[in-house]
């Protein structure tokens, strides 16, 4: 263009009046659509790499709003970009609309897909590039949606049954890379190693996703590991000095073993290098839709927002560094902390935020509403309806974006232009969020307290956790303790909740877990869990002896549920392998002096012996089982109603539940009081119940019995209703 269009150019135009209503969503006339279309266009073949982003945005946002296609259709054609011609071909061009063009388009495209694939001009020459240079070692360099992700997808289908290795340079990266393996990786390898402890040097075939401290760790644990290929993605990132890569070079045995990683690379890498034509504008690519891609999560995107220079104005380059340095450190330190286990699911327990990858991410959604609720009262604009459907993936991205704009205008408007000053006062509401979650984290009762509430996969939403910022950020921290506590006595669905005349305690405890029953169903089973949950919880949090804290980390990890202290008849074993393995683990309890009838000892010294437990018809067996597990419950028989009520069931870890499930008392004794602390954390009250802490009288410790279980149901309640009706006269108002 002789005289370059550049945004300073339509700066001071009516432009800028027609795009902020056009941005909101506010309905134009044709008129003005055309107008913006046209101006569109020409910002598309401008120089400035911006204005041929910002052309294509408004091209893209007109089709959204106008459900008009055609345009983008045109530009994609013209630009090279035929995955989305053919996308919009396929889903946006009615048969009345096709003519000539669109269909010497579609012929001329054919060459470019590949399978369900189509690919663009440039990733077409990059894939031809790489299947000449196969057994080469080559590196590439491309800029976004090229196609690397995929060249390292299809180098992976090709090493099946040889040992591949995809080294990446954050955390972040591995996991995200993990997910897109993992859904091409089926029958091809049977399992993706992400973590040291994951490797076997046994295994024949392996495929690995690793950063560079973790694949340290795997040559250490085997220094024999050769793999046959290893994929350095973001290359860039692993050999760039920096601190990091000092660290590095200091951990473990660096001659030893930093000195064979990198003969492994110099050996078993091939680095791919793609070089652009000299005719074809490398800015111009960019314009590219993140097609095949992993797409950039709401983090990564307000991360670059709040990094961005533009967000500085005339300020020193020593003003601009000084700042970003700030940020992005602080950043870091955050994501670092929010990543452990511990913190983690403590704040999001197995909900809908778990399966966050950046998980600074929380906060931003939490904070999403809170702007949104801040700004509408005084701009209504701010809020666009049905904008979130419409925009599920980046929304949070989209309210940050949105709010720095008006901050910036609100700066102009009282005449302080210094933004870092505003950047800064932004980024001191995130650290608030983080601060309050880490005051949650530390204080032993809040710990305590918000981890039952947040266990809920029903309370993972951006309202919920709204609601407990509120009541922290409102109240004293002995008021904050009882506003939780009466959040939990809320939740729990007692009768009469809602009556003015309700009042928690004893009776209403009593009433309401006599009422649970342990069925299919499960609600029941969710109402029984919850409860059994709060009173381990209250159990740990009253232990001041060694002041331990409820590991709600394990709690998701080991998926705890629901387990019958004394075993119901209905569990007994199916096939003869199991009911053998059954009786051999009971019989030397069965054989000692616990009191059993001789005739019943004589009955199972029968069926063991002649091996009637290998007639899966026969009766013997399911009799001789039945007449065994009333013994033990101190009944001449079961009933199945008491056997399923709360006094008869605990927490316990999946995996200990599924091998010992359908065992005598004494034999669940025995194999969860050797467990305990060596394979699973076993739950404190559980270990209780098998220690019979909890019974008044003990006589005997091979039964658990209707005494038993009184004492323990009686301890239950006791402890719920005194830790939770603390100081109760000044509840019973707001319940």
């Amino acid at each position: 263009m002789k005289n370059d269009l550049t945004i300073a150019k339509i700066k001071h135009t009516d432009f800028a009046e027609l795009y902020d209503k056009f941005i909101i969503g506010k309905k134009l006339n044709q008129k003005q659509y055309e107008t913006l279309l046209a101006i569109a266009i020409c910002f598309t073949n401008a120089d400035d790499i911006n204005v041929q982003q910002w052309g294509y945005r408004i091209v893209v946002e007109y089709c959204n709003q106008t459900q008009d296609y055609m345009p983008l259709y045109e530009i994609a054609i013209n630009k090279g970009l035929y995955p989305v011609s053919k996308f919009i071909e396929r889903h946006y061009i009615d048969d009345d609309q096709r003519n000539f063009f669109t269909e010497w388009n579609d012929a001329f495209t054919e060459q470019y897909i590949s399978g369900d694939i189509c690919r663009s001009e440039q990733q077409d020459a990059l894939i031809k590039f790489f299947e000449k240079k196969y057994n080469n070692t080559i590196s590439i360099s491309a800029p976004t949606s090229y196609g690397k992700s995929e060249l390292i997808l299809s180098t992976i289908k090709e090493y099946k049954g040889r040992k591949i290795c995809v080294l990446t340079s954050t955390k972040a990266l591995l996991t995200q890379t993990k997910k897109r393996i993992q859904q091409i990786s089926k029958g091809i390898f049977p399992k993706v190693v992400v973590h040291p402890e994951m490797y076997n040097s046994k295994d024949v075939s392996c495929l690995a996703v690793l950063t560079q401290e973790r694949l340290l760790r795997v040559l250490k644990k085997d220094p024999a590991l050769a793999f046959d290929c290893i994929i350095v993605d973001e290359a860039h990132e692993i050999l760039e000095n920096n601190a990091r890569k000092k660290w590095l070079e200091n951990t473990y045995d660096y001659k030893a073993i930093g000195a064979e990683i990198r003969e492994k690379i110099r050996t078993y890498t091939r680095f791919i290098w793609y070089e652009i034509n000299g005719d074809v504008k490398p800015e111009i690519i960019f314009t590219n839709i993140n097609m095949g891609k992993i797409k950039l999560t709401n983090a990564e995107l307000i991360k670059a927002l709040l990094l961005k220079k533009d967000n500085y104005k005339g300020e020193s380059e020593k003003e601009i560094t000084a700042s970003q340095i700030k940020i992005s450190t602080a950043w870091d330190n955050m994501e670092a902390t929010l990543q452990r286990e511990d913190m983690w699911r403590f704040l999001t327990g197995s909900g809908k935020f778990s399966s966050i990858d950046t998980h600074m991410e929380l906060i931003f959604q939490i904070m999403a509403n809170e702007i949104i609720k801040s700004r509408v009262e005084k701009y209504p604009e701010f809020y666009i309806e049905n904008e979130k459907q419409l925009n599920r993936e980046t929304y949070t991205f989209i309210i940050f974006n949105r709010e720095i704009e008006y901050m910036k205008r609100e700066y102009v408007d009282v005449g302080d232009y210094k933004y870092s000053k505003m950047l800064e006062d932004f980024w001191g509401k995130v650290e608030s969020f983080y601060n309050m979650f880490i005051d949650w984290y530390e204080d032993r009762e809040w710990y305590h307290l918000i981890g039952v509430l947040l266990s809920k996969d029903e309370n993972q939403s951006e309202e919920y956790f709204e609601n407990l910022c509120n009541l922290y950020r409102g109240h004293t921290k002995t008021e904050f303790v009882m506003e939780l506590k009466k959040k939990i006595i809320s939740e729990i669905e007692f009768e009469d909740t809602d009556k003015d005349d309700f009042e928690f305690g004893e009776e209403v405890v009593r009433e309401y877990l006599n009422s649970l029953q342990y069925s299919g169903k499960k609600a029941e089973k969710n109402k029984i869990k919850n409860m059994l949950l709060l009173f381990n919880v209250i159990s740990m949090q009253q232990n001041t002896d060694s002041n331990p804290r409820f590991p709600f980390d394990a709690y998701q990890r080991q998926k705890w549920d629901i387990e019958h202290i004394h075993s119901v008849t209905t569990d007994r074993a199916q096939n003869k392998k199991e009911r053998e393995e059954w009786l051999e683990e009971a019989k030397p309890y069965i054989d000692s002096e616990v009191g059993m009838p001789e005739d019943l000892k004589a009955e199972i010294d029968n069926i063991y012996t002649k091996k009637l437990y290998e007639d899966e018809s026969a009766p013997q067996y399911d009799e001789m089982y039945n007449k065994v597990i009333a013994f033990f419950s101190g009944e001449s028989s079961v009933e199945e109603k008491p056997i399923n009520e709360i006094s008869n069931l605990t927490l316990l870890d999946q995996r200990t539940n599924r091998g010992y499930g359908n065992h005598i008392f004494p034999v669940k004794r025995n194999k969860i009081l050797e467990k305990s602390g060596i394979e699973s954390f076993i739950p404190l009250c559980t270990k209780n119940v098998f220690l019979k802490f909890y019974s008044k009288t003990v006589s005997q410790m091979y039964l658990w019995d209707k005494h038993d279980r009184q004492d323990y149901f009686d301890k239950m309640v006791q402890t719920i209703v005194d830790y939770l009706a603390e100081d109760i006269e000044d509840m019973k108002e707001e319940i």
